[in-house]
């Protein structure tokens, strides 16, 4: 999906995408890989993120004391590298040129 976001981006450099950041107890709680990564929240329409088929939220739960988006994409890392922050996509695209393929 992220190949296509790096065809169909052009010049934006924006995804496109609200994250929550998950990983341990709470990714298991939602029956997600332990090591977790970003959560698709949302998924702003005409993003770059939208054409290249990213699926945000579908549901919202409480885990803990914690209010999460459930039934999103999880993306766990962009060419290998871990998404261990809400900061890590940003950085990852700050790093990519355009047009280029994802991983």
């Amino acid at each position: 999906m992220l190949n296509e976001y790096a065809e169909k981006a052009g010049s934006r450099r924006r995804v496109g995408v609200s994250v929550q950041y998950i990983a341990g107890d709470l990714a298991e709680a939602l029956e997600l890989p332990r090591e977790g990564g970003l959560l698709i929240a949302e998924v702003e329409r005409a993003s770059a993120a939208e054409e290249a088929g990213l699926r945000g939220a579908r549901r919202w739960a409480v885990v803990g004391n914690y209010q999460i988006a459930v039934g999103g994409d999880l993306i766990m890392a962009i060419d290998g590298r871990a998404m261990e922050s809400r900061n890590s996509l940003s950085a990852a695209m700050n790093h990519k040129r355009l047009a280029t393929r994802w991983r």
